[in-house]
């Protein structure tokens, strides 16, 4: 945005939906609104509710997991066009993230996940993920 002269807005923080059903991370319409993006296209897909027609965004994401035991964080950050879902913010009942609210902005899909081992515990009630930042920042198409 800065190369084209345009003011940057500030970063929202939000939660994003695990969705290993979506072929590529989306954003929540009310984030890209409250961001201030201006669609660059109509993409027309599948989602839940059947076949749709979507604006698609030019964005920079920057995704941050930490680990609720050790507090550890990892961390990457990518610019991409992603589709955006106007009713994903009633998709999940309201989350928080350490006694702090957090909004449902988006959809991690394969493209990222592809990069990711995931371990899924039922019983324990855990899930664990392991990133290739490398990979991810490496891949041309992400």
């Amino acid at each position: 945005m800065r190369q084209v002269g345009r003011p940057v807005p500030p970063d929202i923080d939000g939660a994003l939906l695990l969705d290993t059903g979506a072929a590529r991370t989306c954003i929540g319409l009310q984030t890209a609104t409250e961001l201030g993006l201006q669609p660059t296209r109509i993409q027309e897909g599948y989602g839940a509710a059947g076949k749709h027609s979507n604006l698609v965004f030019l964005a920079r994401l920057e995704i941050k997991i930490i680990d609720p035991e050790t507090n550890q964080e990892q961390g990457f950050a990518w610019e991409q066009e992603v589709e955006a879902i106007p009713e994903l913010h009633n998709f999940a009942a309201p989350l928080t993230w350490q006694g702090k609210a957090m909004t449902l902005s988006g959809l991690l899909g394969r493209d990222i996940l592809r990069h990711a081992r995931i371990h899924y515990d039922g019983p324990a009630g855990r899930i664990r993920f392991e990133f290739d930042i490398a990979s991810i920042q490496n891949h041309p198409s992400r």
